[in-house]
């Protein structure tokens, strides 16, 4: 590739604990209602976290492709990524624990996992993209088409544990990926740097 990076588009996060700063005016509101929200000294009931809810927008994508349309990065090679398999997939999770979150997706409507992690009818194919964002990334640089690889997805997946989805997290991509290093190009060691607000639990 031209740039040696690998990008494929999914949406990114904001912590809610940024709220005040980034949305002050959502922040306002929110900190009004009376159920707690998960430790953070703001409260909220569960019909106006849901519409408050800033994690999921489709304007998340938007922002990184309109950063990433400037002059800067022009030279980067942009790719968009086929879904992982269900055995890619068992690389860190079980895989009958696998298809099983892959049933418990919706048809129509909303199926909560946890409060924070919610199954919609579109969730599962955004997921398999995730993982083979994740997965193709590490195949384009093990096999010298690129030295980088990036991956911006929604869905994210440092929360995921080996069978519990939780924290917005599905399947595990970055442990996917990692066991896939290995499993197929004969890594012996990967190190994974986690950085956010919240501990990568389930990569750990």
């Amino acid at each position: 590739s031209r740039s040696g990076c690998f990008f494929c588009f999914y949406q990114q996060k904001i912590e809610w604990v940024r709220l005040k700063e980034t949305y002050p005016d959502l922040y306002e509101k929110a900190k009004a209602y009376e159920v707690p929200f998960e430790g953070s000294g703001n409260t909220f009931t569960w019909s106006e976290r849901e519409s408050l809810s800033e994690l999921e927008r489709p304007e998340r994508m938007q922002a990184v492709k309109d950063a990433l349309a400037t002059e800067a990065f022009a030279a980067l090679d942009r790719r968009a990524p086929e879904p992982a398999s269900l055995e890619t997939v068992a690389l860190a999770h079980p895989e009958e624990w696998v298809r099983a979150m892959v049933a418990a997706a919706p048809a129509e409507g909303l199926v909560h996992v946890d409060s924070d992690t919610v199954l919609s009818p579109g969730t599962i194919e955004c997921v398999l993209r995730g993982v083979g964002a994740a997965v193709q990334g590490v195949d384009a640089v093990m096999t010298g088409q690129a030295r980088t690889a990036f991956s911006a997805m929604r869905p994210p997946g440092h929360h995921a544990e080996r069978t519990r989805a939780m924290g917005f997290c599905f399947f595990n991509n970055v442990a996917v990926a990692a066991a896939h290093a290995r499993a197929v190009h004969g890594l012996r060691h990967v190190a994974v740097v986690d950085f956010d607000v919240h501990h990568g639990n389930g990569t750990q």
